[in-house]
């Protein structure tokens, strides 16, 4: 493997890692953000399965967070409010009365680049100041994304806090395993090993646990997506689609997504007990994407593997972190072929 890091501006850069047989993914400083990822068809011709900006300054106007590395809380959390050693603290609201993912995704990371035989490693690193975005402690954050030529993406989320505080890291990259971001997704195939969901209100706010078993969102066995977009569903025509924490269970790989015309299958295998999974029903379709494409809704599909979304209203507290209590969470997307 091999590496080429570009200069886009003094402080925005490019990292592509290569592997030999020309797969090779495509990642940014700017928001520690996955950029393009090319792998192989079942015909053995490279697609790009991620969406990405054409601009790599967008990253740092992310809107739709397109591969952008969250935190300090992935998804949303309830008025905004978290409440630490009894202390209600009100954060800055950016998405109605609540807190949408907070500012990581807008920030320029440090990075250092680990190259090795068989795999090459990208180490992000963020230091957030206690009170950024209302948050309590201090944080050093490490994301180390790492490109082997087994056409494996490895994610490891490590952190440190110096007080007690809130945090809940992912990545939202958005797939489309056609290669071609512009089509819908409706003809891949969906399959999660999970017990249960959270269900959203109306804001889309995650509420109370439901059973997936013989319900809209059991997908124990592959389901064509296109069914799903057209379920009458209170929990799906809400949102125009998936946009639910499902809480995962322990056999690997938890998550399956397949092409069928090209071949291409991601599976998804993690240490995190949920995954957010969102199907682009609000992308921006006045957005420019690479190889100058507009962007369509509903053309690719989000797994943000996560912990359970905070809310003290809810009794939800898996996303606090203790003061120097160790954070350290893995997702590896796998890509291979029918």
């Amino acid at each position: 493997m091999n590496y080429v890091v570009n200069a886009v501006t003094q402080d925005i850069h490019t990292i592509t890692l290569n592997a030999k047989d020309g797969a090779n993914i495509v990642l940014t400083n700017a928001g520690a953000a996955i950029v393009a990822l090319w792998v192989p068809d079942k015909e053995r011709q490279l697609g790009n399965v991620v969406l990405g900006y054409e601009n790599i300054e967008q990253y740092l106007n992310n809107d739709m967070a397109l591969g952008a590395t969250i935190g300090r809380h992935a998804g949303r959390i309830e008025q905004a409010q978290i409440c630490i050693n009894g202390a209600q603290i009100q954060l800055p609201a950016n998405e109605g009365t609540h807190l949408l993912h907070g500012n990581f995704s807008s920030l320029l990371w440090n990075y250092e680049i680990i190259e090795r035989a068989d795999d090459i490693s990208v180490v992000f690193t963020l230091h957030s100041d206690a009170g950024s975005d209302g948050f309590p402690g201090n944080v050093d954050v490490n994301v180390t994304m790492t490109f082997n030529e087994a056409h494996e993406l490895r994610i490891d989320y490590d952190a440190l806090s110096d007080a007690k505080t809130v945090l809940n890291l992912t990545n939202h990259s958005y797939f489309n395993l056609s290669g071609h971001p512009f089509q819908p997704i409706g003809d891949h195939l969906l399959e999660v090993k999970s017990d249960y969901y959270l269900e959203l209100a109306e804001d889309s706010i995650p509420t109370y646990a439901k059973a997936t078993r013989n319900s809209s969102f059991d997908f124990s066995e592959p389901q064509l997506l296109a069914h799903l977009f057209d379920k009458d569903d209170v929990q799906l025509t809400r949102g125009g689609g998936l946009d639910h924490p499902f809480h995962l269970l322990p056999q690997q790989p938890q998550i399956r997504l397949v092409e069928p015309h090209v071949g291409r299958v991601l599976t998804v295998e993690t240490s995190y007990p949920f995954a957010v999974i969102y199907s682009g029903n609000n992308i921006d379709e006045t957005a420019i994407l690479t190889e100058h494409l507009q962007a369509k809704k509903q053309s690719a599909i989000c797994f943000e593997t996560q912990l359970a979304p905070y809310s003290h209203f809810k009794k939800r507290f898996d996303a606090e972190l203790a003061a120097n209590q160790r954070y350290h969470y893995t997702t590896n997307f796998r890509f291979t072929t029918l």
